[in-house]
C-alpha cells in the first residue's frame, strides 16, 4: 500500500529529522509551556489510560489519530515536533509503535507496556495461528512470539499496563507521585468493576461464536467466555473457499450479526452478511475511551447474539 510505505519512510527518517538543527531536544523541551510533563502514546486506547493517570500533570501526545488506521498514517511536520518534545513514548509494540519509537532515540525513552501483559496467540477463531506478513499486516508487530497485538482489549492487560504507567511517571515526577498512585488506584478498581460487569451481562452467551473482518477481539472474547472467528487470515482479503467456510460456520451459528471494524474495508464483512442473512455491525478495537467501547462492544454482540435466527 502506498500510504503504508509513506509511513514506513516518514519514520525511517525521523531520527535523522530530530538530529537536525532546530529540532528534537536542540530546541524543545521536554515539558510543555505550562509545566507539564510530555508523554506520547501510539494508540489511542494507551493514551487515554495516561490521561487519566496523568490526569492535569501531564500532557499526552497521541500519535494515531482517532479513527483513524495505523497502516495508512503517517504523521506531519506538526507532529514530529511535538513528539520530539515526549519525555517518554508509551508503546505496545504494534507495527506502528514500533515504528515510531524510532522519534525517541535515547535510553529509557521508549515504556514497553507489553512486556508484562499476559498474551494470547494470533489466530482466526478456529484454531489456525496467524503469521507476519510484512506486506498485508495492518496492526502487528513481528515479536517473535506470534502474540495477539490487541492487549488493550483485556482489562486484566490493562490494569497490567495502568500499573507500568504510573511507576513510569511517578519516576520521572516523583513530586506528583502520590498523585498518580491514586489515580491508578481508581482507574484499576474501575477496570476490575467493568470486568465483572461484562462477564455478568455476556454470562447468558458463553460459548456463543461472532464473525468479525479481522480477529482482534480474542482478548475480550476470552475475557468473557466467547468466541471470535476472523474472515481474514494473516491480514489478507479473504479467498473465495475461506468465504465460503465462514459462510458454512455462520449459517451453523445462526449468526446474527457479522462485525466490522472502520480500519477495514468491509466488503467481505457484506457479502457475508448477505450470503448469511445477518446485520452487518461496527466494532473498533482501536477506540479512545477503553470502558466506553468495551460496553459498547458488549451491547452491540447482545443485540447480534439476540437478532432474529441468532439463538443457540
Amino acid at each position: 500500500m502506498q500510504m503504508k510505505k509513506i509511513a514506513y519512510l516518514f519514520f525511517g527518517v525521523l531520527p535523522l529529522l530530530l538530529a537536525a538543527p532546530g529540532c528534537g531536544d536542540n530546541s524543545l523541551s521536554r515539558q510543555s509551556a505550562n509545566g507539564r510533563l510530555v508523554v506520547a502514546a501510539g494508540l489511542p486506547p494507551v493514551a487515554w489510560i495516561a490521561e487519566k493517570i496523568g490526569g492535569d500533570k501531564i500532557e499526552v501526545i497521541q500519535l494515531l489519530p482517532d479513527g483513524r488506521s495505523p497502516h495508512d498514517y503517517a504523521p506531519g511536520a506538526r507532529e514530529i515536533g511535538k513528539a520530539a518534545a515526549a519525555k517518554l513514548f508509551l508503546s505496545t509494540g504494534t507495527s506502528f509503535d514500533h515504528l515510531a519509537a524510532k522519534a525517541f532515540p535515547g535510553e529509557g525513552r521508549v515504556l514497553d507496556l507489553a512486556a508484562k501483559a499476559e498474551k494470547l496467540p494470533l489466530t482466526d477463531g478456529c484454531g489456525e495461528h496467524h503469521h507476519h506478513h510484512h506486506d498485508a499486516d495492518h496492526h502487528h508487530h513481528d515479536d517473535g512470539e506470534g502474540h495477539d497485538p490487541h492487549i488493550w482489549l483485556s482489562l486484566r492487560n490493562d490494569i497490567i499496563m495502568a500499573g507500568t504507567i504510573r511507576d513510569a511517571l511517578a519516576k520521572l515526577d516523583p513530586a506528583n507521585a502520590e498523585f498518580y498512585r491514586a489515580n491508578c488506584a481508581k482507574l484499576t478498581a474501575e477496570f476490575a468493576a467493568l470486568e465483572s460487569e461484562l462477564k455478568t451481562a455476556l454470562k447468558p452467551y458463553a460459548g456463543k461464536v461472532f464473525f468479525v473482518y479481522h480477529p482482534a477481539f480474542g482478548y475480550f472474547a476470552a475475557m468473557t467466555g466467547l468466541k471470535q472467528v476472523g474472515i481474514e487470515l494473516g491480514g489478507r482479503e479473504a479467498s473465495a473457499a475461506r468465504l465460503a467456510e465462514v459462510v458454512r460456520h455462520a449459517l451453523e451459528e445462526r449468526a446474527g450479526a457479522i462485525f466490522v471494524q472502520p480500519q477495514f474495508n468491509p466488503t467481505s464483512a457484506a457479502a457475508l452478511a448477505r450470503m448469511t442473512g445477518a446485520a452487518v455491525a461496527e466494532l473498533d478495537p482501536l477506540a479512545r475511551d477503553i470502558p466506553a467501547n468495551l460496553r459498547r462492544l458488549s451491547d452491540t454482540l447482545i443485540r447480534g447474539f439476540s437478532a432474529k435466527g441468532a439463538a443457540k
